[in-house]
């Protein structure tokens, strides 16, 4: 939930859609070869596992599209296991260019579970995010290719994800 001022002028509010065909394949790419999953990669195998980390129990890929009125940005996440055994998360947000080139946004410290809403709040033109999280809300907004957190809200959440 958010708000602003009515005098200022309606915010573009952006749309939220499934990454799908050739886009689809150049995220899990992208996402499979960076050195974060890789990382992850390499203690999945460690512990006898075969296969994506991603794909351990199920397919856990997700993808989604947030278009606004000048930019898209896909938002990448994985999650698996845990509790007693191998578990892993990691999410990562790219910016799509017109010719599905995917530039990575640097994301590392934020969990970026779900993107609630994606609003140009100030006008600038680039997106900015509200992000909740696994025990926590975040309000954050994306500058110069760099997220910043502006506000959180923490929100206490006493219990095992399993």
């Amino acid at each position: 939930i958010w708000a602003r001022d009515s005098s200022l002028p309606a915010p573009a509010i952006a749309r939220h859609t499934k990454a799908s065909g050739a886009l689809r394949k150049l995220a899990k790419k992208a996402f499979r070869t960076s050195s974060d999953y890789q990382a992850i990669q390499k203690d999945f195998r460690k512990e006898g596992k075969k296969g994506p980390w991603d794909q351990f129990e199920f397919d856990s890929l997700q993808m989604n599209l947030v278009t606004g009125s000048s930019e898209t940005l896909l938002r990448i996440s994985a999650a698996v296991g845990g509790c007693g055994y191998f578990g892993a998360e990691l999410s990562q947000l790219y910016r799509v260019s017109k010719d599905n080139t995917l530039t990575r946004i640097a994301s590392e410290e934020y969990e970026l579970d779900s993107i609630d809403t994606a609003v140009d709040f100030d006008g600038d033109g680039d997106l900015d995010f509200v992000v909740s999280g696994e025990g926590w809300d975040y309000a954050l907004v994306k500058q110069d290719s760099q997220l910043r957190e502006l506000m959180r809200n923490p929100v206490s959440v006493y219990m095992c994800r399993c």
